[in-house]
């Protein structure tokens, strides 16, 4: 009974602070230079402070990063991991195979499968890569879940 108490509570709190409206009843629009304090470069990955924290991977071009971009980063306002965010660029190699990058702990070894990306690293060390706006929605619920 108390988890399901915590669901709802926190189902809640994540509507409320993700749907902010206006007079007109028109969604308010999250956008990724609000948060420009979380943005590094590609070969930062690895330096961060934190033993455990995700890299969001964008483009402002991305129709996919788009679509998911309220939810990222009402996701990122939970402060449940501290969550960094890179803007594609040229440079930052991309691979099919990001299953065979979990593991890895050099930036030379990393790779992503594309626009949106998230990158769950661990001590140092790759724990997820997921490509795609699916995965990537699917991989934060699991955070936000009450456990």
């Amino acid at each position: 009974m108390k988890k399901i108490l915590k669901s709802i509570l926190f189902v809640f709190t994540l509507l409320l602070s993700c749907s902010t409206k206006t007079d007109s009843s028109i969604s308010m629009e999250k956008d990724y230079d609000s948060y420009i304090y979380l943005h590094i470069k590609w070969e930062e990955i690895f330096k961060q402070f934190e033993t455990h924290y995700l890299i969001y991977v964008y483009s402002a071009s991305c129709g996919h990063c788009n679509e998911i971009k309220n939810e990222v980063l009402c996701f990122i306002d939970l402060n449940i991991i501290p969550v960094y965010l890179i803007v594609f660029e040229k440079g930052i190699p991309i691979s099919n195979k990001e299953e065979s990058k979990i593991g890895i702990s050099s930036i030379d070894e990393l790779s992503i499968i594309g626009t949106p990306s998230l990158i769950d690293i661990e001590e140092g060390i790759v724990k997820n890569n997921l490509g795609g706006s699916n995965k990537i929605l699917d991989y934060l619920k699991i955070y936000s879940s009450p456990s």
